[in-house]
């Protein structure tokens, strides 16, 4: 849980001019460990994608878009869509003007800074921007071409001058070193779904207790990060997700919420909390945590709310809180319709329409083709997750391989394991590797747990997340944490891994953590060492 800060798009000037630098243009591909390159980034089919859209910037945000914002510091934390496709439009006009040359240049020089104004910042035609520019639409189309690429390059060259690994490791460990609550979630190429986000605001007016229910993989985090990513400038958001065995009962969430407590000026109830210890008195702590809240006004979500259910005592405590503190507003996200707060307003959350399906496609792969979304939305019943997982598959499958999973798949955990298999099996072992390593964490991981767990260097792990990020199997967070878009897609890697492979991961995981002082961290996966036969314990 934390109080998200938001970013304006404008860099510190020193930073600022090496974000858009005026080096000469060059293809960045960053080395690997193995002697591998890795791919250009950002890809030249996506710069052009980005440009053709310019004057768009409801429709040119992606994946790419928001990486590229975020390495350069650009990414508006809680923002809207709209305002983080103009924070991406303003970084592209930037770097067309850096491309203006000196008056007295010559006319080749020239060439590709009027015909990116003309064609993208303006928008001016194919036929009438070669009759303005004096050439024909046949040289129009090279220009273009090359003047693509020197955005490209640009682009590239800004990233490679960026921090180096070692500061952004030397970042991470401060990071790491002090507690902070999850932060919210960051959803990339998120498609709102405005009839659903009109109900759940309204219940949120009438109601200071709301449950948003709904199956696996339909969205529910989805809705309410993109709400509270919105809401924290105005109001704290304390954002708490339950896991089963780690943090499902009351004295984990007070434990919690004393931390956040201690972290912004109010040590009360943290102090309390240590005295009890080793073992928590519930029904005290919860008492001081119930004064200690009395003048804390702000919303506070948990997220996988079913799992509560290992902890009746979750639901009576904040049964109590909502009851006496009517201005805290409390947003429970769950599975099922029950268990349910005692005030509580239900907000069932339905599957996406066809038109939503079919946004989703044209955002997430630039699919717009209707009997192909019609189809998709068939297959997958309208759950968000499986759409956002055949979008790439719909991308790089042939024409025989789509018709043969959308006629052989019905049921929905058949859909999602043909999906994941075939996205993994597009990866190679190095990439595999990684992403083996990912699914011990039960909180969302950052780059440097992953490079200790993997032996790799931070922007190898970097490359290999993008990719992750790409596949819609992972996101990048707004505090640069990569977490899985679903819990269920972790647990479809770990439950396919060795014991003796569980057993390494979990034992590198532990000694991570101890070395950064997080004990509780070290304890889990210590422990999740010793009994790495068994599964994960998971509720439905």
């Amino acid at each position: 849980m934390r109080t998200a800060v938001v970013l304006g798009s404008d860099l510190p000037a020193a930073r600022r001019e090496r974000s858009v630098s005026r080096a000469a243009p060059r293809p960045v591909s960053a080395p690997t460990g193995d002697g591998r390159a890795a791919e250009s980034f950002p890809p030249l089919t996506t710069v052009r994608r980005w440009l053709r859209l310019l004057g768009e910037p409801d429709r040119v945000v992606d994946t790419e878009l928001v990486e590229l914002l975020r390495l350069t510091g650009r990414l508006p934390v809680g923002a809207s869509r709209l305002e983080v496709g103009r924070a991406g439009v303003a970084l592209l006009v930037e770097v067309i003007e850096r491309r203006n040359p000196a008056a007295t240049s010559n006319w080749r020089d020239k060439m590709p800074y009027e015909v990116l104004r003309a064609r993208f910042v303006e928008g001016v035609t194919g036929r009438t921007a070669a009759t303005q520019l004096g050439i024909s639409t046949r040289q129009l189309t090279r220009e273009v071409a090359r003047a693509v690429e020197l955005v490209q390059a640009e682009l590239q060259s800004a990233l490679a001058e960026l921090s180096s690994a070692e500061d952004a490791a030397a970042a991470e460990q401060s990071e790491q070193s002090r507690y902070r609550f999850e932060p919210i979630p960051a959803i990339a190429s998120f498609v709102p779904r405005r009839g659903l986000t009109r109900v759940l605001n309204d219940a949120l007016r009438e109601h200071n207790v709301v449950h948003v229910h709904g199956p696996a993989g339909i969205g529910k985090t989805s809705l309410l990060a993109d709400l509270a990513a919105n809401w924290v400038s105005a109001q704290p958001v304390l954002w708490y997700h339950i896991r089963a065995g780690v943090n499902d009962t009351l004295a984990a969430f007070l434990f919690e919420l004393a931390e956040h407590l201690r972290m912004v000026g109010r040590p009360h109830l943290a102090e309390v909390t240590a005295a009890s210890l080793p073992r928590i008195d519930v029904s005290v702590v919860g008492r001081v945590a119930v004064s200690e809240l009395a003048e804390h006004a702000g919303v506070l979500v948990l997220d996988d709310y079913h799992l509560a259910e290992a902890d009746p005592a979750i639901g009576r405590f904040l049964d109590d809180l909502t009851t006496r503190l009517p201005h805290l507003r409390v947003v429970t996200v769950g599975r099922h319709d029950a268990p349910l707060l005692a005030r509580a307003q239900p907000v069932e959350m339905l599957p996406l329409t066809l038109a939503e399906t079919a946004q989703i496609l044209d955002v997430l792969a630039g699919i717009d083709d209707a009997t192909l979304a019609a189809q998709t939305h068939e297959w997958t019943g309208g759950i968000a997750q499986l759409v956002a997982l055949a979008a790439p598959w719909l991308t790089t499958a042939s024409p025989e391989e789509i018709t043969g999973g959308l006629v052989a798949l019905s049921a929905h955990d058949s859909v999602q394991a043909f999906l994941l298999d075939w996205l993994t099996g597009l990866m190679d072992s190095y990439d595999r590797d990684v992403l083996e390593a990912a699914s011990v964490f039960h909180y969302p991981f950052t780059d440097g747990a992953l490079a200790a767990l993997t032996d790799r260097s931070l922007a190898q792990i970097s490359d290999v997340c993008r990719r992750l990020v790409r596949y819609h199997i992972a996101s990048r967070g707004r505090s640069d944490d990569v977490a899985f878009v679903h819990t269920s897609i972790g647990d479809y890697i770990y439950e396919r891994l060795s014991a003796e492979r569980r057993r390494e991961l979990h034992s590198r995981a532990a000694a991570w953590y101890r070395m950064n002082g997080n004990e509780r961290e070290a304890a889990y996966h210590a422990e999740r060492a010793g009994t790495a036969t068994k599964p994960r314990r998971r509720k439905a």
